[in-house]
């Protein structure tokens, strides 16, 4: 069972304070609906001083709201739902419906959050304290009004916020079916309170390519910052040149710019003006011997920096000085003085918000909920069939400029563009199949709930991330990873056990770990938490298999260990790592750190961890107990670690001092062991950014890839020898 450390995200998007859900007192709001622009004009007073009492982004403000919809709003009808308590303004749901047509004729009326498309975060206003009032009078609301809608698409709902934790359970108490994806993730770094801390606060190579990028630009070059925030600056031209910056970035990479749509260049204006009159503008220009070669394009807003965009393009010599980074760089220590938190990079999963920073993704979802009216499946199920064509279409469209950029970017040979096209071409048809399973019966089976966020985009269909890396492999291996990612193997050991009855011998819900089974299937002993398998114990006594999985891997250090080792043992789960540790080493004298009692009393009970001798359990939190054992002075020789399988995106500080702490208590030639389980490909670009992360913090890593029933990466981690 795997053990968190007291690390969390839950917080509010901005400085404002969010009560309790416990504190809610449930009320019913009345509900009106503004469906004009001149109603959304008279809204802006009573908008903006909700706004400044919810927790909310910068996309969220009337400012940003009312530019997009002049802007994007044509052919499309407002519909705006005010949420009022004994005529106090509690709460907006920002929405407007859209005409879906397939073949010209219209099939559904399509709900969504103004700003889609443009805004990184969307969301409801809700005033502190009404969450549920105003989520369950919405919801009441949608099903009194059914002629109006047919679909609803809340994209880019951040897991922070009240409309994530709560409203899917509300909908569907209210008999709204509610499909769950997870969408983009959005990386952030929580920044220093002082501005020298910043540089740091990097990892020592970090650090210095820093200041040896920045020695290097200045003496090429006679480089300078440009800061544009106010009315009178020139914001016309600013626009102007952060769009050209950012589209000879993609064109030079053979995509086009989003910048070619004149909408888009009004709107960035109207924007840039409105946020400058309300100080929220900080665009950032990094000039080249008199020439803009990168801008960092942001809005600080109460105390965090939000990132818009930031693009860099120049001549090699300056690209090899890395602008980009400087200019970001840069835009964090003014915010800093400014007395800026958070730098949120915003939506995507870009190698760079990790390499430089110590990013940590927050994760952001689509909600789509389907009319209860008996037109309604229909309805949707043309919907559906209409973006299954236009999505096909668009993915075409972008792996056509994809393969442009691959031959760019990388020349290959014939064979490595074979490679790519016959994963492409594998990829695109089970990304298809599986859109049409989510939205059916069978989507717990096709889409089961990941242990942690899939990465970016994981909602949109048929969309991949970028693949450029197939190019590296031989057409053999490339067979291989599509074998591995088709599960077959997992296919053959679940056909074989259902020849089995299965068992349950015991089931209950743990505070901890939620739903809990214990099941035998012939000779196969399970604990099952959730729909996952944490631990298997074989009643034949043959641990051949559980030596191919993870469990073995966990158990074998490549960089060895002493006879009688002691080893200390993050997350009991049934105890399928004990039995392996016993059977691998002479004698060890085992820790066990575990929070959930349940878990504790089930791996007795009916994974004999009692017959393990030399075996100590202490219950209770990770942190907690790995800091108990420091201050006893315990060391170990190897620790196996199971904290760290839900950590995505690069380590941040906190993290990486929990392993700094783990790191003391190791005899000389010690390691740590980390295993991370791999469901999608997403989780498989996590582990690869985990250990890397070990990597930067100087350690020795070795990684194992187990692809056998289950598919996990076991990853090895030791001091650096002197």
């Amino acid at each position: 069972m795997p053990m968190q450390p007291a690390m969390t995200d839950l917080r509010p998007m901005n400085g404002a304070t969010e009560r309790p859900d416990g504190a809610n007192r449930l009320v019913a709001c009345a509900v009106s609906t503004v469906r004009s622009a001149e109603g959304f004009d008279a809204l802006e007073r009573e908008w903006s001083e909700l706004v400044e009492g919810s927790p909310v982004s910068v996309f969220q403000t009337f400012e940003w709201l009312r530019s997009w919809w002049a802007h994007f709003g044509a052919d499309r009808t407002l519909w705006i739902h005010r949420l009022t308590h004994h005529g106090r303004l509690v709460g907006i749901a920002p929405l407007f419906i859209g005409r879906e047509r397939l073949l010209g004729l219209p099939v559904a009326r399509h709900a969504q959050f103004l700003g889609c498309g443009l805004s990184d975060y969307t969301d409801m206003i809700i005033l502190p304290g009404f969450e549920r009032s105003v989520l369950e009078s919405f919801a009441r609301h949608l099903t009194t009004t059914t002629e109006e809608w047919d679909l609803l698409d809340m994209e880019d709902i951040n897991e922070r916020t009240a409309t994530a934790r709560l409203l899917p359970a509300i909908l569907q108490n209210h008999e709204i079916d509610v499909y769950k994806f997870r969408g983009n993730v959005c990386p952030y770094v929580e920044l220093p309170e002082k501005a020298e801390h910043l540089v740091q606060d990097l990892s020592p190579t970090a650090r210095y390519n820093f200041r040896r990028k920045l020695k290097n630009l200045q003496a090429q070059f006679k480089a300078d910052v440009e800061l544009i925030r106010s009315e009178t600056d020139d914001l016309v031209k600013a626009v102007k040149d952060f769009s050209f910056i950012h589209g000879q970035r993609w064109k030079s990479l053979g995509f086009p710019s989003a910048f070619d749509d004149e909408r888009h260049r009004a709107f960035h204006v109207e924007i840039a003006t409105k946020f400058a009159k309300r100080d929220w503008l900080r665009m950032f220009f990094l000039n080249a011997d008199g020439t803009p070669v990168a801008v960092t394009f942001c809005f600080n807003y109460r105390n965090r920096i939000y990132m818009y965009q930031s693009n860099a393009h120049a001549s090699e010599a300056i690209m090899r000085c890395s602008p980009g980074f400087l200019i970001r760089s840069l835009a964090m220590v003014a915010g800093i003085t400014e007395g800026m938190r958070v730098f949120d990079f915003l939506r995507g999963d870009e190698a760079y918000k990790y390499r430089e920073w110590d990013a940590v993704d927050s994760q952001n979802w689509l909600f789509r909920a389907r009319s209860p009216r008996t037109s309604g499946k229909l309805r949707f199920m043309l919907f559906l069939t209409k973006e299954l064509m236009a999505k096909i279409r668009n993915r075409l469209i972008r792996e056509y400029y994809e393969f442009k950029r691959i031959r760019i970017v990388k020349n290959p040979t014939p064979g490595m563009l074979a490679n790519y096209i016959l994963t492409k071409m594998f990829h695109l048809f089970r990304m298809g199949v599986f859109f049409i399973l989510r939205h059916t019966p069978l989507r717990t089976v096709a889409t089961p709930e990941p242990r942690h966020p899939a990465g970016p985009n994981s909602y949109e269909l048929l969309q991949d991330y970028d693949s450029s890396s197939i190019l590296q492999y031989t057409l053999g291996e490339k067979l291989a990873r599509i074998y591995r990612s088709a599960k077959i193997n997992n296919l053959l050991c679940t056909l074989r056990l259902q020849m089995h009855p299965a068992t349950v011998l015991e089931e209950g819900t743990s505070a901890y770990s939620g739903p809990m089974k214990v099941i035998q299937s012939g000779n196969e002993r399970r604990l099952v938490l959730g729909e996952s398998t944490f631990s298997i114990y074989y009643t034949s006594g043959n641990w051949s298999e559980a030596r191919r999985e993870y469990w073995g891997a966990m158990a074998e250090s490549p960089f060895g260990t002493p006879r009688h080792a002691r080893i200390l043992l993050l997350g009991l789960g049934g105890g399928t790592t004990l039995h392996m540790l016993h059977r691998a080493h002479h004698a060890p004298v085992v820790t066990v750190l575990e929070i959930d009692p349940l878990i504790i009393e089930a791996a007795k009970r009916h994974f004999f961890i009692g017959s393990i001798p030399d075996v100590t359990i202490v219950e209770g939190d990770a942190t907690t107990g790995i800091r108990a054992l420091r201050k006893e002075g315990a060391r170990f020789d190897m620790i196996l670690d199971d904290v760290f399988n839900k950590v995505t995106g690069k380590l941040s500080r906190s993290h990486q001092g929990l392993i700094k702490e783990l790191m003391s208590m190791l005899n000389p030639g010690g390691s740590i062991t980390f295993q991370r389980m791999i469901d999608t490909e997403a989780d498989d670009i996590d582990s690869g950014r985990f250990a890397h992360s070990l990597r930067e913090m100087g350690y020795d890593i070795r990684v194992r890839k187990i692809r056998h029933r289950w598919t996990n990466d076991v990853i090895y981690c030791r001091p650096t020898r002197s």
